[in-house]
């Protein structure tokens, strides 16, 4: 801006305002120049000519322009705004605030109505309340807003850009949404009734679509499920009680069973099976009053047990029936049933009382009919079940037996064993100690808690006093039988005796007959050698029979002494080949160890290698037998006689070593050797065996220990 023009007329207030703009424009624009043009000095055509003649750059303030009246007095107005507005191509502003008509001014800075009141009103009420008050009242009224025309300012070809954040614009027009606002918010209700409609709509169809969902499924269910189902609609009679009803409904399952659904639907139950059971017509109206109600069924037809489950439809006058084939369940009920009274017939039968110990209320449960000799009055009955603390029970339990009992439970509540067995005396009657029951318990936990603390014991309790007393009396015999045992045994042993004295005399006088002078002849010969070997066989069976006693008695006594094996063996080779007297067959040491000593008996070894010896030269009718030892990796020495003999059938090898057994009765022998070398060989830390196959000969063994401390020399 360049310059100012002050519009303004002769009126005192117009006087004081130029002089405040002269004085404003000299001390805060300099640069600009300004011009008053007052209403007396210029006519109304010098006017609007100065201001045609007026660039852009030329602002006109506009105060007041006086007018002439109709009858030569002058009146005040500022119609002529719109004239110079119109030949003026300068902006017009204006000191009053009159912008919100379209006169041609732009605009100011004004202070709001309310402010002006806000701050004027009460200063007048204040100098009429004080009317002689001549001091000047000066109102401080703050910055005043621009206040703009809208269509002034715009045909003025300026850019409501330019004016500042806080301006006030007046006849400005409305915006499209100020002019429609009520339409548009009619048009927005609409649009909002009707996306409620649409939501209401799609709800309303999706609840429709899930029930008919729900609907299909129910179908579904009804359909594919492996129960009968069927609706069936009662019939009445004049005392309301039902005598019959119609089917309605059936799925697959019921048609399965029943009948087809075509051939059912629509008709009477009387129809169909000629008169209505009146069992289910019994259990159709004890439903009076109830929701639902179950009970048992028998299908003649089919022989199928079902459950069958009556619930009362929403349909007034009709019921959902489910019947569930359990014909598995009830043949199984009936078969445990019978097991449960076979089981009970055999539990009395035996006498024996299953029993239940629930350790929390420290009770035992048993049968009322099966007690544990305990009587009524000293239990809790409860139905069928006898309920007996367990202090009354141990108290009946004999007290030298009591505390073994009591530990044996412990062990068995903390783990330390699975089951118990026990055995002890009770006292059928409290304070009856005359008499007692013997009783044989079986125990084991049945139930834990999550800590692996047992809940409750399970067990059985057997009356056992007739087989105590046939026990004592079996142990009162078996001590009797030892006793005339070990009195047979001393018997032998003492007639074995006795025999042996004049048999050895008998031994002697026969080898003096046979050692006179003179030959004899050959009859007196055969006689003198049957004597002899009958002395021979004679003494082997006195000395087998008084080895037998010995053992049993308990009584062989041996010798342990340091042994040179290999000259033990060669002893016997020579002494054995001068006694055969078959010359086809050859007998001989097998010499694997020439120095070992060991730690046994000699008599007894050399007993248990002669009569496998002998044995071997009864069977052995050609060939040879072989005899030896030698030392093994687990320590011990192996010692056989092999032989090539008859020989042993495979299914006698098990009972050589029995008493009294003899597999050849044409051969002399009393079946007492091989048992008492088999004592003898256990007696001395070894074992016995024997290797034969049927028509190649045997390999009779056995073996002694051999300890590191036995050197070879």
């Amino acid at each position: 801006m360049r310059k100012i023009v002050f519009l303004s007329d002769r009126r005192w207030i117009s006087a004081q305002c130029r002089k405040e703009v002269e004085e404003v424009m000299r001390t805060e624009f300099p640069q600009v120049l300004s011009d008053c043009l007052i209403a007396d000095e210029v006519t109304n055509d010098d006017l609007v000519d100065s201001l045609k003649v007026s660039d852009s750059l030329t602002a006109v303030l506009f105060l007041s322009w006086q007018k002439e009246g109709q009858h030569g007095n002058t009146i005040l107005t500022s119609n002529i705004s719109r004239l110079l507005s119109y030949y003026s191509d300068s902006p017009i502003f204006t000191l009053h605030n009159n912008a919100t008509e379209v006169n041609g001014l732009i605009g100011g800075c004004f202070w709001n109505d309310s402010e002006i009141k806000e701050h004027l009103l009460p200063l007048i009420k204040t100098l009429l309340e004080e009317p002689h008050q001549q001091e000047v009242k000066i109102v401080t009224m703050g910055t005043p807003r621009p206040v703009i025309n809208y269509t002034d300012y715009l045909d003025a070809g300026l850019s409501p850009d330019l004016c500042p954040a806080n301006a006030i614009f007046c006849m400005k027009p409305p915006t499209f949404f100020e002019q429609y606002k009520y339409y548009l918010a009619m048009f927005l209700i609409m649009i909002i009734l009707a996306v409620l409609y649409v939501v209401w709509l799609r709800r309303t169809l999706a609840e429709r679509s899930k029930r008919l969902d729900i609907m299909r499924n129910y179908s579904s269910l009804i359909e594919n499920m492996p129960v009968m189902y069927a609706r069936e609609k009662l019939v009445y009679d004049t005392d309301g009680r039902i005598v019959d009803f119609i089917y309605q409904e059936v799925n697959p399952t019921f048609e399965k069973y029943i009948l087809p659904k075509e051939k059912i639907l629509g008709k009477k139950y009387s129809e169909l099976n000629k008169v209505c059971s009146p069992e289910l017509l019994d259990c159709y109206n004890a439903l009076k009053g109830k929701k639902e109600m179950t009970f048992q069924y028998y299908l003649e037809k089919t022989k199928t047990y079902l459950t069958v489950i009556v619930v009362c439809s929403r349909t007034e006058g009709c019921i959902d029936v489910f019947c569930v084939d359990n014909t598995e369940l009830s043949l199984t009920q009936q078969m445990l049933r019978s097991a449960n009274h076979k089981l009970a017939a055999v539990l009395d039968a035996a006498d024996m009382t299953p029993w239940r110990w629930e350790l929390e209320t420290d009770m035992f449960i048993c049968d009322i009919d099966r007690h544990l000799y305990i009587m009524k009055e000293e239990a809790v009955t409860d139905g069928d079940q006898l309920m007996i603390p367990a202090s009354v029970y141990f108290s009946k339990i004999y007290e030298p037996d009591r505390e073994r009992v009591l530990l044996a439970c412990k062990r068995l509540i903390n783990g330390e064993v699975h089951k118990v067995k026990e055995e002890y005396r009770i006292a059928p009657r409290q304070g009856d100690t005359s008499h007692y029951e013997w009783v044989e318990v079986r125990a084991a936990v049945d139930e834990w808690d999550e800590n692996g603390r047992p809940l409750s014991l399970v067990g059985s309790s057997l009356t056992v006093t007739q087989r105590k007393k046939m026990e004592e009396a079996l142990v009162e015999a078996k001590v009797k039988a030892e006793e005339a045992n070990t009195l047979k045994s001393a018997f032998l042993a003492n007639i074995s005796h006795e025999i042996r004295t004049p048999l050895n005399a008998i031994v002697g006088f026969s080898d003096l007959l046979a050692s006179e002078e003179g030959e004899l002849s050959e009859e007196r010969q055969e006689y003198v050698r049957i004597i002899e070997n009958n002395n021979v066989l004679l003494l082997q069976l006195i000395s087998d029979v008084l080895d037998l006693s010995k053992i049993e008695a308990g009584t062989l006594d041996f010798v342990y002494t340091d042994i040179d094996v290999h000259g033990l063996f060669v002893e016997l080779e020579d002494t054995i080949r001068l006694r055969n007297k078959k010359p086809g067959v050859r007998i001989w040491y097998h010499v694997q160890m020439t120095e070992c000593i060991i730690h046994t008996d000699r008599s007894r070894l050399m007993q248990v290698v002669m009569n496998l010896i002998n044995n071997a030269m009864k069977f052995t009718e050609e060939g040879s037998i072989e005899f030896g030892y030698y030392l093994q990796e687990d320590g011990f020495l192996y010692f056989y006689v092999t032989d090539t003999g008859y020989g042993i059938p495979e299914e006698h090898l098990n009972e050589i070593f029995g008493r009294f057994v003899k597999l050849n009765s044409f051969v002399q022998g009393t079946g007492l050797g091989l048992p008492i070398c088999r004592t003898i060989v256990e007696k001395l830390g070894g074992k016995i065996g024997v290797v034969s196959q049927l028509g190649e000969g045997s390999t009779f063994w056995f073996t002694l220990p051999y300890t590191a401390d036995e050197k070879m020399l």
